[in-house]
């Protein structure tokens, strides 16, 4: 029948096809059409594609009731094709993403009735949990629309329910996702799906939950922003805690982060949950998220004035907590939490999150510098350590966290360690309040990894040249952070040597 088809499809005159079709039976049609779906090597030198198409053409839309009948039976034919698992044979998927193609213009030429039917089908092979074939997948995207332009919300509603009360293939979770995307939906239609998506989250594998998260960041754009980051959120704090999962919560930050590049209104969203929730604010992997967003442009200050405010308010509110005893018995303060968060994300950035080293820097210098703009504000309420005679206030304890977070970074990240340099060289010649700090984190620096700072040591070098400019106190601090590179390096000791010696003639 293959071959008849095929010659009649050559000649000019379509009505003998549409006239040989028409007399044929559809249950040998229907064997045809199976039988070729499987052959892959184009049997009598007729490919697939061409077969195919030769029924369509012999099918016009204006043909009446068994054109239409067969091109639903060829659309059926090919569902139950693509419902059989074998979506590792290369040349099998070749030839299905040819044939979906050659269909799917086609499908808005059936009537609603028969969509309704295909539809049907396809959410029966999706209820049978197992893995579903992406270009089936397409098929469905279509008939869905193509129902929804008819406005036919019974069965549009019939087919949903079907979808949305299925157990989905782990594997088939992502496809499903990026299907929906595609689908016109009700705004309680999108709802259900997010809420059903988010929930579905936790049964898939870590490697799986990035491009899952992908294609829940895409379907935001049509709305629901909130319970989407939310979801995403909240599944990280309570699921994500082994090392395995860094690079996952590390490419995900990566894509919110370009989706929100993308959605303006989605970063504004990402910040006002964070603004509203003080959980979210002690957890590691949304603090993250925030310091991986705040490398876009427009949105630098606002999550860098959030997190300040929201560390600088913890650490005080710790401070007035202490006056209380019995309260410290009954919980953690906040400002441990977070300094231990923030800590733990210095040190995972050595380990893959790359995206959060300058934001994180950027606030650790704004922490410190924020805090020593403000002075003794506390000062009343400040207690003197007995071991190191430092005084320790809400303030310094803020100083002391972000020298903590610098000295980590510069341990692990060449990328910031002649910044960091920098910023201590010039908050020390500018004599800015903050250059105790500083000198502070100088001196860490430089006993916990003096090889590391001799490569740049010139950055110095230009510091103690402007040494007799310096409040006496500061000087004297400078020299005691330096002292282990010029007991080590003679060089540097000899040049240190001649700056002390021009001073004090200058004097």
């Amino acid at each position: 029948m293959e071959v008849q088809l095929f010659k009649l499809s050559k000649q000019s005159d379509k009505k003998l096809l549409v006239d040989f079709l028409n007399e044929t039976p559809s249950d040998k049609i229907v064997d045809t059409i199976k039988a070729k779906l499987n052959d892959l090597h184009a049997t009598n030198d007729i490919d697939t594609v061409l077969l195919l198409r030769s029924i369509l053409v012999g099918s016009p839309v204006e043909g009446g009731q068994e054109s239409l009948k067969r091109r639903h039976l060829l659309l059926e034919c090919i569902i139950e094709w693509l419902s059989i698992d074998n979506t590792d044979d290369i040349e099998r998927s070749k030839q299905a993403s040819s044939i979906v193609n050659l269909v799917l213009p086609e499908i808005e030429s059936l009537p609603s009735e028969l969509l309704y039917a295909a539809g049907l089908k396809i959410i029966e092979v999706i209820k049978q949990s197992k893995q579903v074939h992406l270009r089936l997948l397409d098929i469905f995207t279509k008939i869905w629309n193509a129902l929804s332009a008819a406005n036919e919300i019974t069965e549009l509603n019939d087919l949903f329910d079907g979808l949305i009360n299925a157990n989905w293939n782990i594997q088939s979770v992502v496809g499903i996702c990026s299907a929906i995307n595609e689908m016109e939906l009700s705004d309680k239609q999108l709802e259900q799906c997010i809420k059903y998506m988010t929930k579905k989250l936790y049964d898939v594998d870590m490697d799986g939950v990035p491009p899952f998260i992908y294609q829940l960041l895409l379907i935001s754009r049509k709305g629901h922003k909130k319970k989407i980051l939310g979801g995403i959120l909240e599944y990280f704090s309570q699921v994500a805690n082994g090392n395995d999962d860094i690079s996952a919560e590390g490419t995900t930050m990566l894509h919110i982060s370009f989706a929100i590049k993308q959605d303006q209104d989605l970063g504004n969203e990402l910040v006002k949950i964070m603004k509203n929730s003080k959980m979210n604010q002690l957890d590691i992997f949304s603090i993250a998220t925030l310091l991986s967003v705040a490398r876009i442009h427009r949105l630098q200050d606002t999550v860098l004035d959030l997190l300040k405010s929201s560390i600088i308010s913890a650490f005080k509110d710790n401070e007035k907590y202490l006056q209380y005893n019995w309260i410290t018995k009954y919980s953690i303060s906040d400002s441990s939490k977070l300094s231990s968060t923030l800590l733990e994300i210095a040190d995972k950035s050595a380990s893959g999150w790359d995206q959060v080293i300058q934001s994180l820097t950027q606030l650790s210098f704004v922490l410190i510098d924020t805090v020593s703009s403000q002075g003794s504000f506390f000062a009343s309420n400040s207690i003197r350590s007995r071991t190191s005679g430092e005084v320790s206030n809400a303030n310094s304890n803020v100083a002391n966290l972000a020298i903590a977070i610098l000295a980590r970074l510069f341990k692990y990240h060449d990328i910031v360690r002649s910044e960091i340099l920098e910023q201590i060289t010039s908050r020390i010649v500018t004599r800015s309040s903050s250059a105790s700090d500083f000198i502070k984190l100088l001196e860490i620096i430089i006993r916990e990894h003096p090889h590391t700072v001799e490569k740049y040591l010139n950055m110095l070098k230009d510091t103690l040249d402007l040494l007799s400019f310096l409040p006496l106190t500061t000087a004297e601090r400078l020299l005691n952070a330096i002292r282990p590179i010029s007991k080590s390096n003679q060089q540097f000791r000899d040049g240190l040597i001649l700056v002390l010696r021009k001073s004090l003639f200058e004097k």
